[in-house]
């Protein structure tokens, strides 16, 4: 089971992508929404993390999309 905390949803036409912050990898990951498979809500809370630093942290990798 991985553990993530969703944080904003990205539209990259045509997909649909979730920047989240994965506690696996203490790093943020970027999820193709149409491949999560199976999802659950936990009753842990968290604070919304800046966009800007979010994104930064992936580099430009909408250029590559």
């Amino acid at each position: 089971m991985r553990i993530v905390e969703p944080h904003y949803l990205l539209l990259s036409w045509p997909a649909w992508y979730l920047l989240v912050w994965d506690h696996l990898r203490g790093a943020v990951r970027m999820l193709r929404v149409d491949r999560i498979e199976s999802a659950s809500v936990q009753a842990a809370t968290f604070q919304v993390r800046n966009s800007e630093s979010m994104l930064a942290t992936l580099g430009d990798i909408f250029a590559a999309l």
